[in-house]
């Protein structure tokens, strides 16, 4: 088990101390918007969807699911389900995100390169819990997996 501790306002991933403010309304916008651009990654595209299971559908069928198709398309595509987007919150990828991103507006200059090295498979869910317990916010919004 990696080590990982937090106090108020800090986290220590691996021997690194990094200062993480609690964050604003802003900061958890943009991590929540991070979180939707990871999840949204997995979604498929209406059309594709379509294409997918098109020799199943009778040409009447076929032709009303691809008008609906291209017009979520059209609409910007097909969206990530809240679940989906709170899933993302406990990912490495997730994680690793929540620690820079915050780390850095204390000031930290901590590189995605360095992120990667501090957050992995082994330590991600008591990076977590240690980033959340540190903001004072409580535990992470994410699922446990």
């Amino acid at each position: 088990m990696q080590q990982v501790s937090s106090a108020p306002g800090s986290v220590t991933v691996r021997g690194r101390t990094l200062l993480i403010p609690r964050p604003t309304p802003t900061d958890l916008a943009r991590i929540r918007d991070k979180m939707r651009e990871y999840a949204a990654e997995s979604c498929t595209s209406p059309i594709l969807a379509v294409d997918a299971v098109a020799k199943q559908l009778s040409p009447a069928a076929l032709a009303v699911a691809m008008q609906l198709a291209v017009q979520q398309a059209a609409g910007g595509g097909a969206e990530p389900s809240d679940d989906a987007v709170r899933r993302q919150f406990q990912t490495v990828r997730g994680v690793r995100f929540q620690l820079w991103y915050l780390a850095n507006r204390a000031g930290a200059r901590l590189t995605h390169e360095e992120a990667a090295e501090l957050v992995d498979e082994e330590n991600v869910y008591e990076v977590d819990d240690a980033v959340f317990s540190a903001t004072q916010l409580g535990e992470s919004p994410g699922p446990k997996a």
